[in-house]
């Protein structure tokens, strides 16, 4: 992003590269996760169906409209921004933040399925949790108060996340985890449109 506002590309331009670069580098993991949880979640009757839908490696209607949404929304985001030194670090942080945020489901939620990343990945303790954090925390004691804001919204996105999906599926997988990254790191995006 950096590069392309310093070549002379407009900020939309540069917004759109950045996203494309989240979605290459994680080879689209999180986006898939969302599609299939969307699916699962609103075409599915009862947990049983939820979890055949959230399995199936076709996209639905639903899941469709969520990535669509979700990378509109995202767009809008970055593209308000007024980008300095520090707007990248509130990036990054709510990069690392997303992702480090799917380790509370990992540890909270029992895995519905035996096979997948949820089902193998497992934390037994909060040690993890810990050492998560400490690269995050260096990063908030870089930043004003707006990143602890930032931090503290996508806290609570992923902690409400967590409380419906134990009421709906009772449990996580892989692509919930990975709805759960999407989910929060929007949140980040669209507190961090409003605060600075």
């Amino acid at each position: 992003m950096y590069v392309l506002l310093e070549i002379g590309f407009s900020i939309y331009i540069a917004s759109i590269f950045f996203i494309l670069t989240n979605i290459i580098l994680s080879g689209g993991i999180h986006e898939d996760g969302l599609a299939d949880f969307t699916d699962g979640m609103f075409g599915g009757k009862n947990i049983e169906r939820r979890l055949k839908i959230m399995s199936d490696s076709s996209i639905g209607v639903f899941g469709t409209m969520a990535i669509v949404i979700s990378i509109l929304l995202k767009f809008v985001s970055i593209s308000q921004l007024n980008v300095n030194s520090s707007t990248y670090l509130y990036l990054i942080l709510i990069s690392m933040s997303s992702r480090y945020l799917m380790l509370f489901l990992l540890k909270f939620l029992k895995p519905l399925k035996t096979s997948g990343l949820g089902g193998t990945y497992k934390i037994s303790n909060y040690s993890t949790l810990i050492t998560g954090f400490i690269p995050i925390c260096i990063l908030l004691i870089v930043l004003n108060y707006f990143g602890l804001i930032i931090f503290i919204v996508m806290l609570i996105s992923c902690f409400i996340f967590m409380l419906i999906i134990s009421v709906f599926v009772k449990g996580q997988t892989g692509d919930i985890c990975g709805a759960s990254q999407q989910i929060t790191e929007l949140n980040g995006f669209l507190i961090l449109t409003i605060i600075i």
